[in-house]
């Protein structure tokens, strides 16, 4: 019985592997590839989370950060860099932004303070950095935008994750409802109610990635930009969470802790063909795909 559960497995990540390069090849015009995944992970430094890579079928895992601890890596749109939140030292509360290049070299630091930031994501050209920031325990968190120099942060709205819509002209925030809104934190219109975490916007612009807790536990679901279209993609009593979009457009990342640790999964678009990346014996998060370098 374990024999024929493993072939099945093996056949079914060869047959989504194999759907998304045969996306990758058709769309080749546009050079749109699917490049890493990138994850955070407990099983290095004694339980001290790190950001880790693997290819997309899994293969290949390797750590790229020596933090104290790191989290949440968001790919730039050309692939070739990766922004993060991490402490650099021992710290309960205080996580800083930092950049690095997509091979975990050349590690710079963003933003610091005794503040808590986090949930970094990169504009589309790659000159800004979307961040939350909680000032302490007792406080609401809020947007902020700093440069990919570190220079010039500040605050633009209240609100959890945020993601930029592929033209740059807006942010996707997640908090007590799905909102859309200009980068400079106007023209705000919510488009889903409810307790909920953005995680992608899709590279056509036309669909939203994100979490919900709508139907009691957060779950996966997709939503078209003018609030229609919504579709749950996970029915679990796990915990699942959106991550991001193949760039490629045809899989879908996302974690869930369904083994009983969290792990790092795929699935189509129509939230089929679900499989576990990782398959480890720690706790994985997914966190971002990368684009294939050009």
């Amino acid at each position: 019985m374990q024999r024929l559960v493993f072939v099945f497995v093996a056949f079914g990540l060869a047959t989504l592997v194999v759907a998304v390069g045969a996306s990758s090849q058709r769309t080749a015009s546009t050079k749109v590839r699917n490049g890493k995944i990138s994850f955070w992970s407990d099983r290095a430094f004694g339980g001290r989370a790190q950001v880790f890579v693997m290819n997309p079928n899994g293969t290949r895992q390797r750590r790229l950060t020596n933090l104290f601890s790191a989290k949440r890596g968001d790919f730039s749109s050309d692939g070739k860099r990766l922004v993060l939140d991490g402490r650099a030292r021992e710290t309960l509360h205080d996580f800083d932004i930092f950049v690095m290049n997509a091979d975990g070299s050349d590690l710079r630091q963003l933003t610091s303070g005794p503040e808590r930031d986090t949930q970094a994501s990169w504009s589309p050209e790659g000159r800004l950095v979307s961040f939350v920031r909680v000032k302490n325990e007792s406080s609401a968190p809020s947007i902020w935008i700093v440069a990919a120099d570190g220079s010039n942060a500040h605050r633009i709205a209240a609100g959890g994750s945020a993601v930029w819509s592929p033209d740059g002209q807006r942010l996707a925030v997640g908090g007590f409802g799905l909102t859309l809104m200009n980068p400079d934190g106007k023209g705000a219109k919510t488009i889903v109610a409810g307790e909920s975490e953005v995680a992608a916007w899709s590279r056509d612009g036309s669909r939203i990635l994100f979490t919900s807790y709508r139907d009691g536990n957060p779950e996966v679901y997709l939503v078209g930009v003018d609030g229609r279209r919504l579709r749950r993609l996970t029915r679990q009593p796990s915990e699942d969470y959106a991550a991001d979009f193949a760039p490629d457009g045809r899989a879908i990342l996302f974690s869930s802790d369904r083994t009983g640790l969290r792990q790092v999964y795929i699935m189509m678009l129509d939230g089929s063909k679900m499989l576990n990346l990782t398959r480890s014996r720690s706790n994985d998060w997914a966190t971002s795909w990368q684009p294939m370098i050009r």
